[in-house]
């Protein structure tokens, strides 16, 4: 049981360091952690936190942050470096795989948001871990990213399926919209805005 929001995280050591919200992706002061993410949101929900709750943020959590999160393991564990390191070093830089960060950044904070609000969600993180995050680590390790990205799609599918989130429109880029000057590096982190039904 979580005693604090899971998109909080203490940045820092034992004597000093920065509250850090996840889902804004910035530091928050020491009155709006008091305030909003010292909860337990398994009993309290999200309250009032005017982060969580503003409509036009949508820049919510990996989907493999929130999972670890749930499961207890720290925001630089091993699995989530290496996923962010494949996304940084691997689907950024290529063109054919630009669509699945705008995929992600479309679909992971609503997989995220539901995730976080299911009252089985420990069960649920547990499962996709073992079955889901685990292979598709096990395959970028051994450099089948073909493979790792196939699981990871599979994965969404089944989280969009499980949560029922109905897409109703979504432009994609195609290989031959890629442009060979724009920093992607902000792709793949969960923050742009699209509709659903």
């Amino acid at each position: 049981m979580l005693d604090h929001c899971p998109y909080y995280e203490w940045k820092g050591g034992w004597f000093s360091g920065d509250y850090y919200c996840q889902k804004k992706q910035e530091n928050i002061n020491s009155t709006q952690y008091e305030t909003y993410c010292k909860k337990n949101y398994e009993r309290d929900g999200y309250g009032e936190c005017p982060i969580y709750k503003h409509k036009e943020e949508t820049g919510g959590c990996f989907i493999t942050t929130i999972i670890c999160n749930i499961i207890g393991l720290e925001d630089k564990n091993i699995y989530l470096m290496l996923l962010r390191k494949f996304r940084d070093k691997y689907l950024q830089k290529n063109p054919n795989t630009i669509q699945i960060l705008e995929e992600y950044d479309f679909i992971g904070p609503l997989i995220s948001q539901s995730l976080a609000q299911d009252p089985n969600k420990e069960q649920i993180a547990r499962e996709i871990f073992i079955n889901n995050l685990v292979p598709i680590f096990d395959e970028i390790c051994n450099d089948n990213y073909q493979k790792a990205i196939k699981k990871y799609t599979e994965m969404v599918k089944q989280l969009i399926k499980r949560y029922n989130l109905t897409i109703l429109e979504l432009t994609i880029s195609s290989e031959n919209e890629y442009d060979y000057n724009k920093d992607y590096s902000l792709y793949g982190h969960g923050r742009l805005q699209h509709k659903i039904a």
